[in-house]
């Protein structure tokens, strides 16, 4: 028997979110963790990746914000 569309959406959406939150705040705090190495950071580009780092947890938490 195939699965509809709309079930296997349903499947991957609950994947994605079933402990969203939990990861969504610890991918906010590793962003602001670099967010911090950063800011005491003296060497610029040193201190450029570590925001970029920083960006990318960022991105990576909002990827599981269910959008509406």
């Amino acid at each position: 028997m195939a699965r509809s569309a709309t079930t296997e959406n349903d499947i991957y959406s609950f994947i994605r979110t079933a402990g969203a939150a939990e990861r969504v705040a610890r991918y906010r705090q590793e962003a602001e963790n670099f967010r911090q190495l950063a800011q005491a950071e003296k060497d610029g580009a040193f201190q450029e990746t570590l925001l970029t780092i920083a960006r990318e947890y960022d991105q990576l938490a909002d990827t599981l914000i269910p959008s509406e």
